[in-house]
């Protein structure tokens, strides 16, 4: 009985409920944007060799705290264009240069020399960074190559 009288008083609130006491809903215009631009997917791969120290070559001797340009020359040896890539500092003693320096837009086959601004500690030893280049999404590729000084 008891169950048949919450039926009923539940059953006459459902019944009870007046239309007009439900909204209507009416869904937003839909917003056209623009469709996604297309990803150029590389279809080749990236590849340098080292060709020459430009300056500063391996075990120079640099007098403490002199600020030096380090320059190499590397070969685009893949097959992509080195569009927006960097050479980045991988390891070793940074020497008070930045992480990273872009590049100069290469084509494959082609060489480029590329510069970092360096300088040398305050304290006598010897001193060695590494360095790879970096494409756009900053995946680290290529030869590994060094800057390697004698500081007296």
């Amino acid at each position: 009985m008891r169950y048949l009288v919450i039926i009923f008083l539940l059953g006459g609130l459902l019944l009870g409920c007046s239309s007009t006491a439900v909204k209507s809903f009416t869904p937003a215009p839909a917003i056209s944007e623009p469709p996604p631009k297309p990803v150029m997917e590389k279809t080749g791969y990236d590849a340098s060799d080292f060709v020459d120290d430009v300056t500063i070559p391996d075990n120079m001797t640099i007098a403490r705290g002199k600020k030096f340009l380090k320059t190499w020359r590397l070969r685009n040896s893949g097959t992509n264009a080195w569009e927006n890539y960097k050479l980045a500092f991988t390891d070793g003693d940074l020497l008070g240069a930045p992480k990273s320096v872009p590049v100069k837009n290469t084509p494959p086959g082609e060489e480029v020399d590329i510069s970092v601004p360096m300088q040398a500690p305050d304290t006598p030893g010897f001193y060695t960074g590494y360095w790879k280049m970096s494409d756009d999404k900053g995946t680290l590729f290529g030869v590994g190559i060094w800057v390697m000084i004698e500081v007296k």
